[in-house]
C-alpha cells in the first residue's frame, strides 16, 4: 500500500502520522509505504495569512474582525492568496512532477515495485491511497506505473478530498480505464466545505482556496469539490475549456460507474477515537478537509475494501495525528 500524504502538515508531523496509521495497515496484512512532502502547506499558509491579516498589516480591525466574515474571502484570495500563497502551491505541484521524471524518486520507486512484482507474480497487489495534494503525487505515480507495465498490479485507488484540478484528473486518471474502474472517492459535502476554514482566516475549505486563489484561473474546478458532480452548478471560471473539462470527467465517471464508489460526507462531526472505557474515551472532531486521515471510520472502511474482510486490527485511534 502506498499512502500519499496531503502535504498539509510539516515533514515531522507527517512522519508521526505515518507511524500512527502504519500499525493499522501492518496489523491487517498490508505493507505500507508513505510518501511525505517536505513542506507543510497549512503551516505555511497559516503563517502567511496570520502575518498579513493582523493589526499591523494595514487592514482595519486586524485578524479579529475577519474571522467570521465570509465577505472578506475574496479579498484574502486576491491580496494574499494569489501573490503570496500561490507560489507555494505551484512549487508543490512542480515537485510532484519532477519526482516522476527518469532517475528520480517516483521512477526509482516504481522500478523497485516492478522487481517486487516480478518476485511475487500474481500474488502481488498494489493499493494506492492519497489525501488532498496526495492525489497529485499519485496521478504522476500512475504514469510511472504504466511505463513499467504495473497498472494491472494496482488493485484499488482511494482518494480523500483530492486537491488536483479536474483537468489533471482527466489527464492522469481518466485516461486509464482500468484505474478508473478501481477508483474510490471520499469528499466533503459542499456545506461542510463552506463551514471549514484555512488557518481561521479564510472562511471556507482549503479546496475553495485552491480553486479561487492558487490555480491559474479563478474558480477552477477541483476534483474534491462536490459541485464538480453537480451539472446544475455554474459558479466555475467560465473559460471556454472548463465546460469541456467537466464534461469529459463526468463522462469518465459515468463510463466507469464511479458514482457507485463516490461517498459524499455531510456529517458535521467525525469519529477520531473509538471509546474503550475511561482509559480511552470516545473523541470526535468537526468535519474538515484535513480530517479524512483522522477519521477512524473512513480509514477502517478503506482497509476493509482492500482486505475484503473484517479487520484483524480495527482502526480505533487517530487522534492528534
Amino acid at each position: 500500500m502506498i499512502y500519499a500524504h496531503g502535504g498539509l502538515n510539516s515533514e515531522a508531523d507527517a512522519i508521526q502520522r505515518a507511524q500512527a496509521m502504519g500499525r493499522y495497515f501492518l496489523g491487517n496484512g498490508c505493507y505500507p509505504l508513505f510518501l511525505v512532502w517536505k513542506s507543510g502547506l497549512l503551516e505555511s499558509l497559516g503563517n502567511i495569512l496570520a502575518d498579513k491579516v493582523s493589526p499591523g498589516a494595514g487592514m482595519a480591525g486586524g485578524i479579529g474582525g475577519w474571522l467570521t466574515d465570509k465577505v472578506s474571502d475574496p479579498v484574502v484570495e486576491k491580496t494574499i492568496g494569489r501573490p503570496l500563497a500561490r507560489p507555494l502551491w505551484s512549487e508543490m505541484k512542480e515537485n510532484a512532477e519532477l519526482a516522476s521524471e527518469s532517475g528520480r524518486g517516483g521512477d526509482l520507486l516504481t522500478e523497485a515495485l516492478r522487481s517486487l512484482a516480478g518476485s511475487w507474480g500474481d500474488q502481488f497487489e498494489l493499493h494506492l491511497m492519497g489525501h488532498s495534494a496526495g492525489s497529485i503525487a499519485l496521478g504522476r505515480l500512475l504514469g510511472n506505473l504504466a511505463q513499467k507495465d504495473l497498472t494491472g498490479s494496482v488493485k484499488s485507488v482511494h482518494l480523500y478530498a483530492p486537491a488536483c484540478t479536474v483537468a489533471f484528473a482527466n489527464r492522469h486518471y481518466a485516461t486509464q480505464a482500468e484505474i478508473m474502474g478501481k477508483l474510490h472517492l471520499d469528499i466533503l459535502a459542499d456545506q461542510r466545505e463552506q463551514d471549514d476554514n484555512v488557518a481561521y482566516v479564510y472562511q471556507k475549505s482549503l479546496l475553495y482556496f485552491v480553486s479561487n486563489a492558487l490555480e491559474a484561473d479563478l474558480r477552477m474546478p477541483i476534483l474534491g469539490l462536490e459541485n464538480v458532480y453537480n451539472p446544475q452548478y455554474s459558479g466555475w471560471d467560465g473559460s471556454p475549456g472548463t465546460a469541456e473539462t467537466l464534461t469529459n470527467w463526468r463522462n469518465a465517471v459515468e463510463i466507469s460507474k464511479l458514482k457507485d464508489r463516490l461517498t459524499i460526507h455531510n456529517e458535521e462531526k467525525i469519529l477520531t477515537r473509538r471509546g474503550n472505557g475511561a482509559d480511552m474515551p470516545e473523541k470526535t472532531a468537526s468535519a474538515s478537509h484535513g480530517g479524512f486521515d483522522n477519521n477512524v471510520e473512513i480509514i477502517g472502511k478503506t482497509l476493509e475494501r482492500i482486505t475484503g474482510a473484517a479487520l484483524a486490527l480495527p482502526v480505533d485511534d487517530l487522534v492528534g495525528f
